[in-house]
């Protein structure tokens, strides 16, 4: 069980550091280019390219990549928990002596990439939100 949750975390914080560096940047152009909204829709091509690009370049590839990590590890952790519940059936509350410190951090460490995901999920939908805003109008 080591080398799986040596592997999750590695990738983890490498989606942890991509993301501290992506962050700021998807916030300042959500907050940024809200009052764009407001703007004559032929007036707010340039936001509307920056949403679009922010979208496209930092929020979908994250999103995408967080899932992706997601869905590898978390059939490992599912058997994980299965296999606890079996143990603390059969045992009963002395099913607890067999507790195992590597196999919880790596439970933890996917419900902590089911958290970012849905966290990023929310921060997508909000930049995909924005950017259907300012999509340009075609002139009739």
């Amino acid at each position: 069980m080591t080398g799986p949750l040596a592997a999750s975390s590695l990738l983890l914080a490498t989606l942890a550091l991509v993301y501290s560096q992506w962050y700021p940047e998807m916030v300042r152009t959500l907050r940024t280019n809200e009052g764009a909204k407001n703007k004559n829709p032929m007036d707010r091509q340039p936001e509307h390219r920056e949403v679009r690009r922010i979208f496209y370049y930092r929020a979908l590839p994250l999103l995408t990549a967080a899932t992706l990590l997601v869905v590898v590890l978390l059939p490992e952790a599912v058997g994980t928990i299965l296999s606890s519940l079996r143990l603390y059936a059969e045992r009963g509350p002395q099913a607890v002596w067999s507790y195992s410190t590597v196999s919880t951090a790596y439970v933890l460490s996917v419900l902590l990439g089911i958290a970012f995901c849905a966290h990023l999920a929310q921060l997508t939908c909000e930049v995909g939100q924005l950017k259907k805003a300012l999509r340009p109008k075609l002139r009739n």
